[in-house]
């Protein structure tokens, strides 16, 4: 399972030698929407799917260890059990859904998709665990001026009157010290991932079902 972390490792970070002019080494991420863009699917109260697309923000072990803080370094050792980092705004709708999700990930370049799933987990400025706080606070500087604006913008899903000024509402100052009470760390911690590689012949998939912290089954079956 180790080894399937790092694969996904490096297509995120994958890039051209030797300058990789598109890499972000605070995050181990590239800028290419593509590599870090995913798909997040939950369900609402009324048992409707609900899906959208978010940013990959890095990964998070578990347990936390006590160096960890805001979005880690690449070079860090992902170990078998980690979370996915993610962020949204305290007022979105994904805050009353459910709390189990799956991402879906599809890297072009090499065809593979992984498909993760498991437990969402919100860390709001309610939260009283000081590694997490420590988490949400370090990925709260880490992005950009314009993202932090956005939690302050009007309610997400919120109707729009005609009336509305776009200029006061959606030009707002970005306190880098300030963590906004709206900001979210959104966190997903795999339980079953489902591996499918469309490259080659046949084609390959592996499905991956987690026996405890330190331990994974994988079970190959029909793509």
């Amino acid at each position: 399972m180790r080894g399937l972390l790092w694969a996904m490792r490096v297509l995120i970070s994958r890039r051209p030698p030797p300058t990789r002019p598109w890499y972000n080494p605070h995050f181990g991420l590239t800028h290419d929407v593509a590599r870090c863009a995913v798909q997040l699917a939950t369900v609402t109260g009324d048992g409707l799917p609900a899906v959208r697309t978010v940013v990959f923000r890095g990964w998070m072990q578990n347990p936390i260890r006590d160096d960890e803080e805001g979005a880690g370094k690449p070079d860090d050792p992902i170990d078998v059990d980690v979370h996915l980092k993610f962020i949204t705004d305290l007022r979105s709708s994904k805050m009353a859904e459910s709390k189990v999700a799956e991402a879906c990930w599809y890297f072009t370049e090499t065809r593979e998709q992984f498909r993760l799933r498991g437990e969402l987990i919100m860390v709001t400025h309610e939260s009283t665990d000081a590694r997490l706080i420590r988490q949400r606070t370090g990925l709260w500087k880490s992005i950009s001026d314009a993202a932090r604006a956005q939690f302050s913008w009007p309610t997400p899903g919120s109707d729009r009157p005609p009336e509305a000024d776009d200029e006061k509402d959606f030009r707002c100052p970005a306190d880098i010290n300030a963590v906004s009470d709206n900001f979210v760390l959104m966190l997903l911690r795999p339980n079953y991932i489902d591996h499918l590689r469309l490259k080659g012949f046949p084609q390959k998939r592996v499905l991956w079902r987690r026996g405890d912290q330190k331990s994974w089954d994988a079970q190959p079956v029909n793509p």
